[in-house]
């Protein structure tokens, strides 16, 4: 809802069904200037801080509804927030001294945010005791917009994909989604089906709880399914054929890298390199992985090798 018009930029919306587009547009238009703000506070797109309210989730197993997931946000402790807020500073480094600001600072400058969202982190880690009551004031507020019925739509695409997944079994097979994220044997895996996210998805795995965290889609499997497509492969080799992307590839080609490191060697703007990076995550050319609060991409090998097997396929005797 806060980042729509920014994703337009790259036609990354256009990946998006015309359905939710328009609960996109309806929901915002129900917002009030206000609400608007907190969301570009605290849901902008080049901020992890939604990840505080889904690792609060699982940790605390406050996942079976709406008022119980507030509910817990409202008993979890400030010092819990406090931490949560500092470890999104994109580094493994612990600072526990929240009366030496020059630590904080230190912390926060090892890390991998962008200037603006290192002020921003900083603000709010040091009036935590309001930040959390805002946090709670907006998840609040933008529940109560949403309309029964619409919760009730969203509800059954959940449990429609859900039952998808597992086929004719009780246990949905994660073998299904070799090559988005590499887990480790032991690592629980939580799924949550995303209504709004379509046909894309998030993985995040978080080392230090021993657990990867993927949110996706409902309309994600149908992605899957129609890899096969040769209107799925042209439209590959059209992202494929922007210098940009390209550009991006050649470097995860080396090695693994983050968005803000991606956006320094390529010259170009956080929000221009999230566009792009979004786009190849959407069509499995790139995988995001988050490791030691960092959200890293790499290049996802098979499926290029797939896309040139096909045209191999296609056009060499």
């Amino acid at each position: 809802m806060n980042n729509d018009d920014v994703m337009e930029l790259e036609h990354v919306a256009s990946f998006t069904s015309p359905e939710i587009d328009q609960w996109v547009e309806n929901t915002r238009n129900k917002l009030s200037d206000e609400i608007k703000n907190e969301l570009a506070v605290f849901f902008q797109q080049e901020s992890l801080i939604g990840f505080i309210v889904l690792t609060f989730m699982i940790k605390k197993s406050a996942y079976t509804d709406i008022p119980d997931f507030i509910n817990m946000l409202e008993n979890s402790s400030v010092s819990e927030y406090y931490h949560s807020l500092l470890k999104l500073g994109g580094t493994t480094d612990e600072t526990d001294n929240v009366e030496e600001p020059e630590s904080v600072i230190q912390h926060l400058d090892k890390g991998s945010l962008s200037e603006e969202e290192k002020w921003k982190l900083t603000y709010l880690i040091y009036d935590v005791k309001r930040t959390k009551q805002r946090l709670i004031y907006l998840l609040k507020e933008i529940c109560h917009l949403i309309p029964q019925k619409e919760m009730e739509k969203a509800l059954e695409r959940q449990e429609k994909m859900i039952h998808e997944l597992k086929g004719e079994s009780d246990q949905v097979d994660l073998s299904y989604f070799e090559g988005l994220w590499t887990s480790k044997s032991g690592e629980d895996v939580y799924l949550f089906p995303c209504y709004v996210l379509d046909v894309s998805h998030v993985i995040a795995p978080d080392t230090r709880l021993g657990f990867v965290l993927c949110v996706l889609g409902v309309r994600h499997i149908e992605l899957l399914e129609s890899k096969k497509d040769t209107k799925k492969s042209l439209e590959k080799l059209k992202i494929l054929s922007d210098e940009r992307r390209f550009e991006i590839l050649r470097l995860l080609r080396k090695r693994a890298r983050y968005g803000y490191e991606l956006a320094q060697q390529l010259n170009i703007s956080n929000s221009t390199i999230s566009h792009h990076l979004s786009t190849l995550v959407v069509h499995h050319l790139i995988k995001a992985i988050r490791t030691e609060n960092k959200i890293y991409y790499e290049i996802n090998q098979y499926e290029l090798q797939r896309i040139i097997d096909d045209l191999t396929m296609e056009f060499v005797d």
